[in-house]
């Protein structure tokens, strides 16, 4: 493919459908340096990348890749980078691949974080539903009941969900919501609660 022609074709074509000067300047700046794939490559030298903009907004953008696909036969999607040379289009690749290495980390971790806060949130509602089936709730004796109780849960939660030796926040906040419920249920010190807790996990109850 003539890259050159086609990218003349293209920019021709937009200019007879809209006239406007900075556009025109923009599509005239801009170098086709590649076809790759689906990818119709064009870049823009030092000090002109600012004019990409006119290129990639959503109405320009259309057009251009219409006349690109009228020219070359088939559709491409147009690729603006900073260079004009093949080689700054393999460093683009390689931003790009990194750029999106780090978005699937992030992905990756925000999804482990909502499992395990959903995973929290089924203690949470285990902790509450444990409370509403207890009767005479305000006599001590039945709140120690549910104490004794509401710690087995909790124990037995945090021996799937909860690493001890290096607890994440994402765990460690999730867990000491579900002790605050318990403190509010109990109207027990939360810490109270955490202390008589890591007791038990101690002394391997639970």
């Amino acid at each position: 493919m003539e890259i050159e022609k086609v990218w003349h074709e293209a920019t021709e074509s937009v200019k007879d459908k809209i006239m406007q000067p900075t556009l025109w300047r923009a599509l005239d700046q801009a170098v086709p340096v590649t076809v790759e794939k689906d990818a119709f490559v064009v870049g823009f030298g030092a000090g002109s990348m600012h004019l990409a903009g006119h290129l990639t907004s959503a109405q320009h953008r259309n057009m251009i890749e219409a006349g690109i696909a009228a020219s070359a036969g088939r559709k491409y999607r147009l690729v603006v980078i900073d260079g004009t040379t093949p080689e700054d289009w393999n460093s683009y690749k390689v931003r790009q691949r990194a750029a999106e290495e780090a978005r699937m980390r992030a992905r990756t971790r925000v999804a482990e974080e909502h499992k395990a806060t959903h995973n929290w949130d089924s203690v949470l509602d285990q902790i509450s539903r444990s409370y509403s089936q207890f009767q005479l709730r305000q006599l001590p004796q039945v709140r120690a009941a549910y104490l004794e109780q509401a710690l087995e849960l909790i124990s037995q939660a945090m021996d799937e969900l909860y690493d001890e030796n290096d607890p994440d926040e994402t765990a460690q906040r999730a867990l000491a919501r579900v002790i605050d419920r318990v403190g509010v249920n109990t109207d027990s010190p939360p810490a109270l609660i955490a202390l008589e807790l890591m007791r038990r996990r101690k002394t391997g109850k639970g």
